[in-house]
């Protein structure tokens, strides 16, 4: 009897202080390991979501421009000619070249980010081709006549679909096309823009127009060709777009690139160009040629003859304007090579010191300025479909 109450008092005695303090103890380890352990999977996973990131942001930047440069095309409707409008490197602005493709813009531009290249192609939204039964010649204010009857017989319709298809547009309050490619039987061809759309004759299967010759602010192409003979044929579905990388975004133009307007300083409201995707801090271009040649900036390719048109290392578009085709002109380019490198959104606010930085790419060299973030660089070869090649 005495043994079973003194076994009762000591099970009712409970725990004591040492071992409660014992039992907390490893408590509070089994805790501080086990948020140390979510701590530091939390951190990985950051890091895998911000190392993908840019890599997502690079890969759908490389492949938004290579849908375009894939769709490129000069428009050549007959056999032989090399009309060179896939890719614009170079238009004329009066007596003087303009750039529309850079390679490794200066440092001093606010045309885009420092050591960035910039690009401009053409590309379809339609597969239309029309004819021309009247043709006053080139940039003349005259009427031309064009076989157009997609609209009819409702004349009204046949105009305001015609209108459609060419890109009308109000520009400073005037109505323009988008600027359209005209050719001839012998491969020669320039641009063209509509400044008047006139009248739809659904009867006589025409739309009267009068057009200017040149695209907005007195641009046409260079080595475009001042006399064309019919038929005369016009590309209605022509569209530019160009790309640049600037404040950290990728930024398209639906139009050709011009460093006298497309200065964001100087950009009247709203401007031309359009954000496509954040995080991109670098855009690269390298050039391949029918002949094999693989090349991102041309002092190793460059004609004594190019003169200005190769600087900031682009090709020229035809032959310094001569018309004649040269080897590393831009009619030669089959295919580009695009460079994109993004970075992460966020930084790796953990890092004890900034440690990472831009990689190089092409011939922009590596950046310089160190920081948190993952810098990730996507690199793809694209083909230009539609280019004819003949010469």
């Amino acid at each position: 009897m005495w043994q079973q109450s003194r076994s009762n008092r000591h099970a009712e005695r409970g725990v004591s202080l040492i071992e409660f303090l014992i039992y907390i103890t490893l408590v509070v380890i089994i805790l501080a390991a086990s948020a140390q352990v979510l701590f530091s999977m939390r951190r990985s996973t950051t890091r895998m979501e911000l190392e993908a990131e840019a890599r997502q942001t690079a890969r759908q930047a490389v492949e938004y421009i290579g849908r375009f440069i894939r769709g490129a095309t000069d428009m050549n409707n007959f056999m032989g000619a090399s009309n060179p409008f896939a890719v614009i490197t170079w238009a004329q602005h009066g007596s003087n070249p303009v750039q529309a493709c850079w390679n490794n813009v200066p440092g001093t531009s606010s045309l885009a980010d420092a050591g960035t290249d910039i690009i401009t192609v053409v590309y379809p939204v339609n597969n239309s081709v029309i004819e021309s039964t009247v043709w006053p010649g080139w940039g003349s204010g005259a009427v031309a006549k064009w076989k157009f009857t997609e609209g009819c017989n409702d004349n009204a319709a046949n105009r305001t679909l015609f209108m459609e298809l060419t890109g009308s547009h109000s520009e400073n309050g005037n109505v323009r096309s988008q600027p359209m490619i005209v050719m001839d039987s012998l491969g020669r061809s320039g641009w063209y823009q509509i400044v008047s759309y006139d009248t739809s004759d659904c009867a006589s299967q025409t739309i009267q127009v009068r057009a200017n010759g040149t695209i907005s602010g007195g641009l046409v192409p260079a080595g475009g060709q001042t006399t064309l003979n019919q038929p005369v044929m016009l590309a209605l579905g022509t569209r530019f777009v160009a790309f640049r990388v600037r404040a950290g975004w990728l930024e398209q133009k639906d139009g050709i690139f011009n460093p006298s307007v497309d200065n964001p300083d100087s950009n009247p409201a709203p401007s031309p160009w359009h954000r496509v995707l954040p995080n991109v801090e670098d855009l690269q271009v390298a050039w391949a040629f029918r002949d094999g040649t693989l090349w991102n900036t041309s002092p190793g390719k460059r004609l004594s003859s190019q003169g200005s048109y190769y600087t900031n290392d682009v090709p020229s578009q035809v032959g310094n304007g001569s018309g004649t085709v040269q080897d590393y002109d831009v009619v030669n380019v089959v295919g580009v090579r695009i460079t994109v490198t993004a970075t992460s959104s966020a930084e790796i606010t953990w890092e004890k010191e900034a440690r990472f930085s831009r990689p190089a790419a092409e011939d922009h060299a590596a950046g310089t300025a160190k920081d948190k973030r993952y810098h990730r660089r996507m690199t793809q070869f694209v083909m230009i479909r539609n280019r004819n090649l003949g010469q």
